[in-house]
């Protein structure tokens, strides 16, 4: 009788993004000196590529559509190995400081910029520190996610 437990179900998502560009950085550096910092990304997310491709685990990367634009081939290889890619949006600013029309740009861009860079669609969106807000007052960020072709939206 095999008494081994059945393997987990395991379920892991990754914000793609640099370390500059989370909220705690707001005021640190500012968007206009991101191109010159060093960046980081790449090297952690091959990290866990490595990681993850030892265990045979899948993940979706949210990617920021800043570095899926400026690294493209990042994205690439994270999807010729399995993996899903979400977006973050374009310029990771918290949606409840954005119009509805400053959203509907970013998340435009941001599905462009990611698309061409991973070569396949986008299915999910991520906002930028869970910065949906579900009290009925954002419904035009859901309305603007469904215009925009997502499948899901995991902001909540």
């Amino acid at each position: 009788m095999d008494t081994a437990a059945p393997s987990p179900a395991v379920a892991i998502s990754i914000d793609l993004e640099e370390y500059f560009q989370v909220e705690v950085m707001h005021g640190v550096v500012e968007r206009g000196q991101w191109e010159h910092m060093p960046a980081r990304a790449e090297a952690a997310t091959d990290r866990l590529l490595a990681v993850f491709g030892e265990a045979g685990a899948q993940a979706t990367f949210f990617a920021v559509g800043w570095l899926a634009e400026r690294q493209p081939q990042l994205l690439r290889r994270i999807t010729t190995a399995g993996h899903e890619i979400g977006c973050h949006s374009y310029g990771h600013r918290p949606v409840f400081g954005l119009t509805p029309a400053e959203f509907a740009e970013d998340t435009r861009r941001a599905v462009g910029v990611i698309e061409d860079a991973a070569g396949m669609a986008v299915r999910g969106y991520r906002a930028p520190n869970f910065s949906i807000r579900c009290d009925g007052s954002m419904d035009w960020a859901f309305d603007t996610l469904a215009a925009n072709g997502f499948e899901y939206d995991s902001s909540v």
